[in-house]
């Protein structure tokens, strides 16, 4: 065993922690670990308080930390000594073997429990705990995700009611973007705002204090008071001043080769159209490719070099024209995106009064309410002073995938937890938070988890326990218990380039991986890769049409590895 052991160093519940840990590395065991050396230690089990992200992970944690305790109810002396040890504690003395196996009744039996639970059911309590100072309606219910999606679904159809029936606002801003995208665009940018990650919206909102497309034609650069119209017509007006040698610089095109007479056409399309509003798209056939890029000549050799008056002219006049499609671009993004955003604050508002109106909260009420009472200055401080008597010690599992809010309200929760030297009192050990993740195992982004704030919080939760004159341990969890050496070591190199780890961490420290299974055997192999379907496709017309054709990759990938196996 190494002089310095970063798991039982992790669990060692005299300090704060955080801690790192690769996959199968043992997050879950270390954090019931250090549960059980709380316990050990003599912290009351109603003051701790276990945080993770899903359902399923809090059942895992209870249930490990439980079959542990409850096979030291049951252990021998000398077992039970060894057990103790296993997990970096003291405890050999008939004491302290007695109170390892009173532990397991205690965790039972204890009002209230150890707190094991996601962090909206801790929210979920706390506001049925407080509701009239968090303004919520006191016996109020939770949306399950398919209910909420039901909701929206009323609140959009809705809105498009009310687009249709009157509402000028909300009907230019769906015809908007029907007519500049699809109905299945329109689709996807409904749902990426209101069912998939809400926040955003919540956070452009929140920013947009003034007026909205003011503020989001700066946001793209823009003068605040140009639209897309007022561009284009601008840059038609400035080369209708310059007409005559617009038509020079035409027929000087016209008597060149092919490519030449292409930009001669479209240019030739512009003057047709009086250099208005819809000149502006044979303006862009004239000066980019069909990549949106500007050409990197607008004229060939020859026809150059006899007037060169006239390409300096011609390319002055396609810098200008670059210049105002990038603006124009702009000016369209800021209009999509106003639109987008009208209707689904429209549908916000909607979908908020039917909950209203249910006196229920969705999942990310909870949290956005917790964090608005546990931050509101009235109410804040009762709320804390109640809660700080009662927690003393919180572990966040899965810390990687906490979103910023969530984030928040552990900060104010460990408020006073690190607020100076103070005296222990009632208390067996000094106020601790713990935190374990691996932010390139984030998968929840989709609802607001930031992998990033996973080191940016253990920045802050450092700097306020060292302040605080407590004791704080960074501890990097390198071992898995999953893998060969062979697969490991590859996985590190793939990962030592510091561009190919980008985006892995943000810390852009080195993924390094040490195997516990040292003995056993792995390979990588590089196959070739897979043809593209054969056109010879002999499936009877008779199969269902959601089956998978023989000839497709999937299928001959899946033949490819039974075979190999």
């Amino acid at each position: 065993m190494s002089a310095h052991d970063p798991q039982r160093a992790a669990a060692d519940p005299s300090h704060s922690a955080w801690v790192s840990a690769n996959a199968g590395a043992g997050k879950t065991h270390t954090l019931a670990n250090r549960v059980t050396r709380l316990l050990l230690a003599g912290a009351k089990p109603e003051r701790i308080l276990c945080l993770t992200y899903t359902k399923a992970a809090a059942a895992e944690m209870a249930g490990r930390l439980f079959d542990q305790l409850g096979k030291w109810a049951m252990a021998p002396d000398e077992t039970l000594a060894s057990y103790i040890e296993e997990i970096g504690a003291d405890g050999r003395t008939p004491d302290e073997l007695r109170k390892a196996r009173r532990l397991f009744a205690l965790a039972l039996e204890t009002p209230g429990g150890l707190k094991i639970q996601t962090i909206h059911s801790f929210c979920q309590q706390l506001l049925a705990r407080f509701p009239l100072e968090a303004g919520v309606p006191p016996s109020f219910d939770v949306l399950d995700e398919q209910t909420a999606r039901e909701l929206i679904g009323r609140a959009r159809a809705q809105m498009l009611e009310r687009a249709g029936t009157g509402d000028a606002t909300l009907a230019s801003a769906v015809s908007y973007l029907v007519t500049q995208t699809n109905e299945t665009r329109l689709q996807q940018i409904l749902d990426a705002a209101l069912v998939g990650d809400r926040r955003k919206l919540e956070r452009v909102l929140t920013t947009l204090t003034d007026d909205r497309t003011k503020a989001l034609r700066r946001g793209h650069g823009l003068d605040e008071d140009r639209s897309e119209t007022e561009i284009i017509s601008e840059f038609c007006e400035e080369v209708k001043a310059e007409i005559g040698q617009l038509e020079a610089t035409i027929e000087w095109l016209e008597s060149g080769k092919a490519a030449d007479q292409k930009h001669a056409d479209a240019l030739r399309r512009a003057l047709t159209l009086d250099l208005t509003f819809e000149s502006f798209d044979a303006f862009k056939e004239a000066f980019l490719t069909g990549k949106g890029e500007p050409y990197a000549s607008l004229a060939t050799k020859g026809l150059a070099a006899k007037h060169p008056d006239l390409l300096e002219y011609l390319e002055s006049l396609s810098r200008r024209f670059c210049a105002a499609e990038e603006q124009r671009r702009g000016a369209h993004a800021a209009a999509l995106c106003d639109a987008a955003v009208t209707l689904a604050q429209a549908i916000r508002e909607r979908y908020t009064a039917e909950k209203r109106l249910r006196g229920a909260l969705d999942y990310d009420d909870l949290i956005n309410e917790t964090r608005r009472l546990l931050e509101r200055g009235d109410a804040a401080a009762w709320v804390l002073y109640k809660l700080d008597g009662g927690l003393d010690h919180i572990l966040v599992d899965e810390a990687q995938d906490t979103s910023p809010e969530q984030w928040a309200i552990l900060r104010k929760l460990t408020e006073e937890f690190f607020a100076g030297a103070g005296s222990l009192g009632e208390r067996a050990l000094e106020r601790t938070i713990f935190a374990v993740g691996d932010e390139k195992q984030s998968i929840f982004s989709f609802q607001g988890a930031d992998p990033v704030q996973f080191d940016i919080n253990r920045q802050h939760f450092e700097e306020r326990v060292k302040t605080s004159s407590h004791a704080f341990a960074y501890e990097r969890l390198t071992t898995s218990r999953r893998s060969a050496p062979q697969i490991l070591s590859f996985v590190d190199e793939v990962f030592r380039d510091p561009d190919a780890r980008a985006g892995l961490t943000s810390t852009g420290a080195e993924i390094t991986h040490t195997p516990l299974r040292e003995t056993a055997k792995g390979r990588v192999e590089f196959w070739p890769s897979l043809k593209p379907p054969t056109e010879d496709d002999t499936d009877p017309w008779t199969r269902p049409v959601d089956t998978v054709s023989e000839a497709s990759s999937v299928s001959r990938l899946a033949k490819q590895l039974a075979e190999k196996i």
